[in-house]
């Protein structure tokens, strides 16, 4: 009887578990999905490289969540000057006083 071989083992680290961690730092999206395919690989194949991987997956998500909280307050900055200015500009100021005349005469007809 002869023993099963097992199927020899790929040396080396998996490239995708490297750049899926160096995106992180840099494009968080693109390093979420290739840590996620460079996990799965590793899983497959049997490479090294998971802990890469995982540590790419923790360091995107921790990336997009700081991208997303700046891109929110980034918004709540920038918009509240923008209705600043439209407030006190003349053309709002005139659009809101022919609204509300059209609105009190809609009212008077009721």
């Amino acid at each position: 009887m002869v023993p099963e071989q097992t199927p020899p083992r790929p040396s080396g680290l998996n490239p995708m578990a490297l750049l899926g961690f160096v995106f992180a730092f840099f494009f968080p999206f693109a390093g979420l999905i290739l840590s996620f395919v460079a996990l799965g690989q590793c899983a497959k194949t049997g490479q090294r490289g998971r802990g890469l991987a995982l540590a790419g997956v923790i360091f995107s998500a921790i990336g997009i969540v700081f991208w997303l909280l700046a891109a929110v307050m980034i918004v709540m900055w920038v918009f509240p000057f923008f209705g600043i200015a439209l407030r006190q500009s003349k053309w709002y100021q005139d659009y809101i006083s022919q609204a509300m005349a059209i609105a009190g005469h809609l009212i008077g007809y009721i």
